[in-house]
């Protein structure tokens, strides 16, 4: 409709510029005191020239330059979202759709599973990064997924079960495993209902003996997914991780939680011989060179990617 006005507008001017051109040069070519008619008319002719150019320019910018001064909106209408939401698609899109949109979900997750006990991985940390990003799109990939947690929180000021709550809720076909090193506390939590669906083992995750019988229990510890969550110590992660790590499935992903205090003197108990945050530089360093010569830690094998956050890593197998 402005438009239409516009073009209007623009051609009543053309006609009035015309006529006013073509008056003009009839009373230049009749008059007998040309020059004293010229100089009188020449400046009141190129100032109404001026003015006439001017308002037809910002006419043609209004035509073909014209950008719109607002939005409009259904009313009630809610604000701009990312494509999926947990309200509008279903838990399987949610898992496969942009990473932001899948941390956010795993925080919300979270938030409400336990409440008012909120695990610590997105409180005092914030793991969702990895597992929103790795984790979350892994079971969708394959939802009947074997997951194996080391480390039931029985130590934590709130008190154990948290994560599994999450992990319950977030992965309900998956076949889940917790392994715990105090089993009054585990009996409790069990007794309390919180196990429910969850299969067990327990023992001090530093005794290699008691990681054979872990494998054995669980019927080969075939898995495609496991965290350490449990003592943090150097000793405790890296004999978990070399028994587990071959027995892990062609493209498992291995999390280890809590880096940053393997420096400290109650977790450094190789008194940094063996410290994972450098372990685990080092494999960085030769997954990036393609070769382990001159390494005090050579790479295990068949790793596909290492990808550490704040405090913690995980490492994927290559299928």
């Amino acid at each position: 409709m402005h438009r239409a006005e516009n073009r209007t507008k623009l051609i009543k001017f053309r006609s009035t510029l015309e006529a006013l051109q073509s008056e003009h040069m009839q009373t230049m070519v009749s008059s007998k005191t040309v020059t004293t008619r010229k100089a009188l008319l020449s400046v009141p002719a190129i100032a109404l020239g001026f003015v006439l150019g001017l308002a037809c320019s910002t006419i043609f910018k209004g035509l073909f330059l014209m950008e719109p001064t607002h939005v409009v909106t259904v009313e009630g209408a809610p604000p701009v979202t990312p494509a999926v939401t947990p309200d509008a698609a279903t838990e399987g899109d949610i898992f496969t759709s942009h990473v932001d949109v899948r941390i956010q979900h795993f925080v919300e997750t979270a938030k409400v599973t336990s409440f008012p006990i909120v695990t610590d991985k997105i409180t005092a940390h914030s793991y969702q990064t990895m597992y929103g990003t790795f984790l979350l799109p892994f079971y969708a990939h394959k939802p009947n997924m074997k997951m194996m947690e080391i480390g039931l929180g029985c130590g934590m000021g709130y008190g154990p079960g948290a994560s599994v709550a999450l992990w319950k809720k977030l992965f309900p076909k998956a076949d889940l495993w917790e392994a715990e090193y105090d089993r009054k506390c585990l009996d409790k939590s069990r007794a309390k209902g919180q196990l429910d669906g969850i299969s067990t083992v327990v023992g001090d995750q530093s005794d290699i003996p008691t990681l054979e019988r872990w494998v054995e229990e669980t019927k080969g510890a075939d898995f495609d997914v496991v965290i350490d969550d449990g003592g943090h110590t150097n000793t405790q992660i890296k004999r978990s991780f070399d028994v587990f790590w071959p027995k892990l499935n062609r493209g498992g992903l291995y999390f280890i939680e809590d880096l940053q205090v393997q420096h400290l003197r109650m977790y450094d108990d190789t008194r940094g011989k063996a410290n994972m945050q450098k372990i685990i530089g080092d494999w960085t360093q030769q997954l990036l060179k393609k070769s382990s010569a001159g390494h005090e830690f050579p790479i295990p094998p068949h790793v596909s990617f290492i990808f550490c956050q704040k405090e913690a890593c995980v490492i994927s197998k290559a299928n």
